[in-house]
């Protein structure tokens, strides 16, 4: 028996083969290539009976150049198929993030951790196709494992509420604020030039007003202005409020009863 006896049964299997890798959808196509693969095998095991190694030796004679070549143009075909495939997905995932966190920034919330996780994210692009351009598949594996698993974090964070996180904060400066006027209180009381000190508070409670009109009206950009405003100020205020303590210490220290008496 040779070669030549197969072929009408086998070319009909190798036909029916192709059909199957032409599938559109991916887990079709694997699973019908498969199945078409198998009964070749047994297909031919049938036919050749006792001869089947011989048969696959004068098989492999006979491949020509340009049967090979067109072997090649399928797998290269394929390869290609796989990462256009898989950049789809890539994008996918990139947009179905972007949805996410824009979402989350209208309604109010502070998104920073989850856009620099997102840059992180795209950056995986170019390392993706680099791969399968070297036809590196395990490289392939390793950046798709990588992206799925940054994607992941994406998708289950939750974000901060920049609202609470702002109010928090207005309240925390406004604290320090009712501080600073009892030191300025208390040296008033003792004949201490307060007119500076009193013009940096004064500047302070409009900033924290203005902050938290800010809040009310839902503009949060605006309340984060002012509020890293406020710090500033506070900043600038800072040796004023130490100098006027001292200041006020001294005094008390020099009263009757105190501790300089």
């Amino acid at each position: 028996m040779d070669v030549e006896e197969l072929d009408q049964t086998l070319n009909e299997i190798s036909g029916d083969y192709l059909e199957a890798y032409r599938a559109e959808d991916p887990t079709e196509r694997t699973q019908n290539m498969r199945e078409k693969a198998e009964q070749f095998r047994n297909q031919f095991e049938e036919t050749a009976g006792e001869d089947a190694e011989e048969i696959r030796e004068q098989a492999r004679e006979r491949i020509p150049e340009e049967a090979r070549q067109n072997l090649e143009g399928v797998r290269s075909e394929a390869w290609e198929n796989v990462k256009s495939a898989a950049l789809n997905v890539f994008d996918n995932r990139v947009e179905a993030a972007e949805n996410k966190i824009n979402a989350y920034q209208q309604a109010g919330f502070n998104t920073t951790e989850m856009e620099e996780a997102l840059d992180e994210l795209q950056e995986f692009r170019e390392d993706l196709e680099n791969a399968f351009d070297e036809g590196d598949r395990e490289q392939v594996q390793e950046v798709r494992t990588d992206i799925r698993e940054k994607w992941q974090e994406i998708m289950r964070a939750q974000p901060e509420d920049r609202e609470q996180e702002y109010r928090e904060t207005v309240n925390r400066l406004n604290r320090t604020l009712q501080r600073t006027k009892n030191l300025t209180e208390r040296a008033e009381e003792f004949g201490l030039d307060i007119a500076e000190a009193e013009a940096a508070q004064e500047g302070i409670e409009n900033g924290l007003e203005i902050a938290k009109q800010a809040l009310d009206e839902g503009n949060y950009e605006q309340a984060k202005q002012e509020i890293e405003n406020i710090r500033a100020q506070f900043s600038e205020y800072r040796e004023e409020a130490s100098n006027l303590a001292q200041q006020l210490r001294q005094q008390v220290q020099g009263q009757p009863g105190g501790q300089g008496g």
